[in-house]
């Protein structure tokens, strides 16, 4: 329902997949191929741009971590793979693709979990919505809103500018020296993520 579709943020320009409708792909992942599978978990949960998926490469996967090479200088950042998604990272090998193969996937996986292709829509879509629903996720339980733009490879400044009000902010706070986690930020967000918990959904799984 149109109503019912979240607020883009300013400057978007595509448009943003509803809880609803994430919720309903990953839910379908078994009518997925093992590549659809991987590149969808890494896009409901880490919601990189279209040219990031394309750059992502097997070397870029090391035990519990996944690297994603970040485009419009955001901050370059090596991710922790949470259990949830682990066995459709590890049943892929993935190659450096080229951006109009990655649509045509996207299409694919919109056709079969939804039923029907989104004119308009891309994988900027799983970006858009995770951006609107994380500050809501975060807020709820008490945590700064500024993991917000960490967690999605924002530039500090942009972090700043949005959250804290001036662009400096965002290039001096750094909540990830509070801990020697070196994925502390990763897991702070991972306990509000809204599309975590369905990837670890026993009953789904069908690798």
């Amino acid at each position: 329902i149109k109503e019912d579709r979240p607020e883009a943020p300013p400057g978007a320009t595509t448009p943003a997949f509803t809880r609803e409708e994430v919720e309903q792909l990953v839910k379908k992942r078994e009518l997925y191929s093992k590549g659809e599978c991987f590149y969808l978990a890494i896009a409901t949960i880490y919601a990189p741009r279209r040219i990031e998926l394309a750059r992502i490469k097997k070397r870029d996967i090391k035990e519990n971590s996944i690297y994603v090479d970040t485009a419009k200088k955001g901050e370059k950042r090596t991710h922790l793979i949470p259990d949830e998604i682990m066995p459709y990272i590890e049943a892929y090998r993935p190659q450096e693709n080229n951006v109009s193969s990655l649509s045509a996937m996207f299409i694919r996986i919109c056709k079969k979990g939804l039923g029907k292709s989104r004119k308009g829509y891309g994988w900027h879509s799983f970006r858009t919505c995770l951006d609107t629903l994380l500050p809501g996720a975060l807020a709820k339980a008490d945590k700064p809103l500024t993991l917000v733009g960490y967690f999605l490879r924002w530039s500090r400044k942009s972090t700043g500018a949005r959250y804290l009000g001036t662009q400096m902010a965002g290039v001096y706070d750094r909540p990830e020296i509070l801990s020697s986690d070196p994925f502390f930020l990763d897991r702070e967000v991972f306990e509000v993520h809204p599309f975590l918990k369905l990837w670890g959904d026993k009953d789904k799984q069908a690798l």
